[in-house]
């Protein structure tokens, strides 16, 4: 898995299955973040929100951006009847590292002196 810092993009996605292993959509899907630090959270529902994208039957993804480092947590929900899905919540979380910039930033604000790394850019995530 790619290391993931400030400023990183991860397509992040779900699969609803039935008991039976076969995809099938939930009534309502949603997809709740978590921000580290503030633990602000933000609701996206399929339907309502063009990021969260259905990709095939069962098959939803998000392109996320991670702005700060820490944990961000994240919890997928779909909505149906008793029995037609398998799973209806998935409970996932990422680490954010710190990256060499953000530390100069702020060794520069606090009045340090330091000896700086190279920075390099952020690339993507892999998917």
């Amino acid at each position: 898995m790619a290391k993931l810092y400030p400023g990183s993009i991860k397509r992040v996605s779900v699969a609803f299955r039935s008991p039976a292993g076969a995809p099938v959509d939930p009534s309502a899907v949603r997809l709740r973040l978590r921000a580290p630090i503030s633990g602000r959270e933000t609701l996206l529902v399929y339907g309502e929100d063009a990021a969260l994208i259905k990709s095939g039957v069962g098959d939803y993804y998000f392109d996320q951006l991670f702005e700060l480092p820490g944990r961000h947590n994240r919890r997928w929900e779909g909505d149906a009847a008793v029995g037609v899905l398998a799973q209806p919540i998935f409970e996932e979380w990422e680490a954010v590292e710190r990256s060499a910039f953000v530390y100069l930033f702020h060794a520069t604000a606090s009045g340090l002196t330091i000896a700086a790394p190279a920075f390099t850019a952020p690339a993507l995530a892999e998917v």
